[in-house]
């Protein structure tokens, strides 16, 4: 998000990166500039890479990424999750993190997911 319209809506702990999708040999994630993002996270929005794509591992990449950024009672946000492949990336995050979650809805149902205080 350009500076001036950052300021303009008064948001000033937003950045905002382009990351392309890169092979990280067992999945496909994104290039995430690491050495810039904040060392911790209270929220991350999972959605993507995109549900219909064909990258391997689709939404997996999260946890091997950026599991050790969330804060213990972080939130993760995760849509689509009535598609197989979205249940089998929750269930390959709930092997490397300690985490509970809540389904929501049942029509695009998402889940609300929580790092637990204990997981590190």
């Amino acid at each position: 998000m350009p500076l001036s319209k950052r300021r303009r809506i008064d948001i000033d702990s937003v950045r905002l990166f382009h990351s392309p999708l890169v092979d990280h040999v067992d999945f496909s994630w994104y290039d995430a500039p690491l050495d810039t993002m904040p060392e911790k996270f209270a929220l991350a929005i999972s959605d993507g890479p995109r549900s219909r794509s064909e990258e391997k591992g689709r939404r997996y990449g999260l946890s091997p990424i950026m599991s050790r950024r969330f804060m213990p009672g972080g939130i993760i946000l995760d849509d689509n999750v009535e598609l197989e492949y979205e249940k089998e990336s929750l269930s390959h995050w709930m092997k490397e993190i300690n985490l509970e979650y809540e389904k929501f809805g049942s029509y695009r149902s998402y889940y609300i997911i929580r790092v637990s205080q204990n997981s590190w």
